[in-house]
C-alpha cells in the first residue's frame, strides 16, 4: 500500500491541473467599449483650419444666412454652401472645427464653438475665410458619452498626457470602440 499512495497521489495531481483550462474556449458576447481620447487645449486649437470643399458624410444642422448654407458636421466642422441656387447648392469651403455642435452668423461674421472656446471667422469673402479671434474658456462643454457603450475606460490616458505639463482638455470624448 505504502508503493501505491505516491503513485495515487501523483495521479489525482496529474488529473486535478490537466482538467484546468486556461484558454476560454466559451461562449463570447460582444460589448461596446467607449474610451476617451485626450487632446490638450493647444491641439484642439491648432487644428482649426478651413480647407477646400469636401463631401459631407454626418449628420448635422442646417444654418441659412443670405445666399450661404452652412451644414455643421457635429464634432468636425462646417460645411459652406453657396445656395443662391437653392436646387443645386455648391459646396464651397470646409473649416474644420473639432467639437463644433453650434454656429451663427451675423453680417461678415461666422461664429462657432470648439469645445470651450468661441471662434470667429470673416466670411466677407468666401474663398478666403479668415479666423480673426478665439475667445479662450468661455463656453461650457459636457462630453458626449455613446448611448450604445456598456462599458466605459476612466482609467485610459494616454502615458504623454500623465507626465506632460500641458494642459488637458478635462471632458472628453468617447468613441465607440468594437
Amino acid at each position: 500500500m505504502r508503493k501505491l499512495l505516491p503513485i495515487i497521489i501523483a495521479g489525482f495531481l496529474l488529473a486535478f491541473f490537466t482538467a484546468c483550462s486556461t484558454s476560454d474556449d466559451g461562449p463570447t458576447e460582444q460589448v461596446n467599449f467607449a474610451v476617451p481620447i485626450v487632446k490638450s487645449l493647444a491641439a484642439i486649437r491648432s487644428d482649426v483650419k478651413v480647407t477646400a470643399a469636401r463631401q459631407t458624410a454626418s449628420e448635422g444642422k442646417i444654418y441659412v444666412a443670405q445666399s450661404n448654407l452652412f451644414y455643421i458636421a457635429k464634432e468636425q466642422g462646417v460645411h459652406i454652401f453657396n445656395n443662391s441656387s437653392p436646387s443645386s447648392p455648391q459646396n464651397i469651403a470646409f473649416i474644420e472645427i473639432g467639437g463644433v455642435h453650434d454656429i451663427a452668423v451675423k453680417g461678415n461674421y461666422l461664429y462657432a464653438d470648439n469645445f470651450i472656446d468661441l471662434l470667429v471667422f470673416d466670411i466677407s469673402n468666401l474663398d478666403n475665410i479668415i479666423l480673426v479671434k478665439t475667445i479662450e474658456n468661455v463656453i461650457g462643454f459636457n462630453a458626449a458619452y455613446p448611448n450604445d457603450a456598456q462599458y466605459y475606460d476612466y482609467e485610459a490616458v494616454p502615458a504623454r498626457m500623465k507626465s506632460s505639463s500641458d494642459t488637458a482638455l478635462k471632458c472628453e470624448i468617447f468613441l465607440k470602440a468594437d
